[in-house]
Formats: C-alpha cells, structure tokens, sequence
C-alpha cells in the first residue's frame, strides 16, 4: 500500500508542444535543492532500508545530473581525465 507524500508533486496537466514540458508536475525538487512548487521531473524511484519512493527533481538540479552523466561518459570513453565529481562525491 502506498500513501501519498506531502512533497510530492501536485497533480497538474500540462499542454504539450514544442518547447513545453509536459512531462513535468508541480511539486517539490527531492534531489538537492529542496525547492517547492517548481516544475519537477520523475527521474526514478530511491531505496533505503528496503523502502522505496519516488524521487523528483527540478531542472536545475536534473542539468547537473545531466553533465554529470556527460562528464562520466567522456572519461568512459577515454576523452576526458577522470573527475572527482565523476569518480566519487569529493565529499573529504
């Protein structure tokens, strides 16, 4: 059974075309900024302790999971030296 969240995105239709977002919701960025009532984007579910939750980003946050990606990929590759943001959080 599942409940809903408080800071989950809001139900919210979008209209579609060129340039819009309609695959966004009205809610709260679950990644790093913690904004509310932005445009966020499903980016998949989390798990801890054996739970599970959706997780949402805004835009800015999901560009940084982007270049991250990006970033990642080009030292895959061997175009580019390894990053610490790359191969690890640089958290120390």
């Amino acid at each position: 059974m599942s409940a809903p969240l408080s800071n989950g995105p809001e139900r919210q239709s979008f209209t579609c075309g060129p340039g819009n977002h309609c695959d966004r919701a009205i809610g709260s960025c679950m990644w790093r900024c913690g904004r509310r009532g932005v445009p966020v984007l499903w980016i998949g579910d989390i798990a801890s302790s054996g739970m599970h939750a959706p997780l949402y980003a805004c835009d800015d946050c999901t560009a940084g999971l982007d270049a991250l990606v990006w970033a990642w990929a080009r030292h895959r590759d061997g175009l580019a030296p390894p990053d610490a943001a790359v191969d690890g959080c640089g958290c120390g």
